[in-house]
């Protein structure tokens, strides 16, 4: 396997990302949840948990109006006790656990589908880290569009420590099979990375996923990544 070191800019960019979908859970009105367990924490590509098993959950609150708030939570890190590990061949995020609050407004024209909406991801045990990122809790405004079969997303970081970053992804779904295609945009080249996932979903709870990054100035891990999760879905 070749690893390479991710720079401190991709560690401190990670922090501020969603790792759950920008849509909405369920169409319906009224509160939903879920429970999810994965064989790694897979984020834009990248295996951010030294392919640690991940365990996550979401609540989330839809209005009739297309406005809904939520929040979601995971475990963290590739080491007991989480934490960042600053090697040359691997690292995770800090803390054992991650904690993002949300809010958005969700719409649509026949098959013409949109989504707006505002994050924030608390990393409440970071602070007895010392990596060298000042404040880890960020927060982003993402923007999404699809139709039909297609979809695109913008998510655009809120936070002085990454000014113009902005991580996009293209997609494309039909029936079981799904690819995303994600690449960055700004100054600096340490977000000069992008990577394709592609997905499958034999049954509805069930995601298989094949993940390959491409770096330029940044090295990153290329060697192809899959990932296997399962998640239970229900209405409060």
């Amino acid at each position: 396997m070749h690893v390479k070191k991710i720079s401190r800019l991709i560690l401190a960019a990670s922090l501020a990302t969603p790792a759950m979908a920008f849509m909405p859970m369920s169409a319906q009105a009224g509160g939903s949840a879920n429970i999810g367990i994965a064989n790694m924490y897979l984020w834009r590509g990248l295996d951010v948990s030294s392919s640690t098993a991940q365990v996550s959950g979401t609540l989330q609150y839809n209005h009739d109006s297309g406005f809904y708030a939520g929040t979601w939570a995971s475990s963290l890190g590739g080491s007991i006790g989480g934490g960042v590990d600053t090697s040359d061949d691997s690292y995770t995020f800090p803390g054992n656990y991650e904690l993002d609050l949300y809010a958005g407004y969700s719409g649509s024209a026949g098959d013409f589908k949109y989504d707006i909406s505002y994050w924030e991801y608390l990393y409440p045990e970071a602070g007895d880290v010392d990596a060298g990122l000042g404040d880890t809790d960020a927060s982003d405004l993402v923007l999404s569009v699809s139709y039909d079969m297609f979809s695109a997303a913008a998510y655009i970081g809120m936070d002085s420590d990454l000014p113009d970053a902005v991580y996009y992804t293209l997609g494309v779904s039909s029936g079981k099979f799904g690819a995303v295609y994600g690449f960055w945009t700004g100054d600096d080249d340490a977000l000069d990375y992008s990577h394709i996932t592609l997905s499958y979903n034999p049954i509805e709870s069930l995601t298989f996923k094949l993940s390959m990054a491409s770096s330029g100035d940044t090295e990153v891990e290329e060697d192809p990544l899959v990932q296997v999760s399962y998640t239970w879905g229900f209405d409060l």
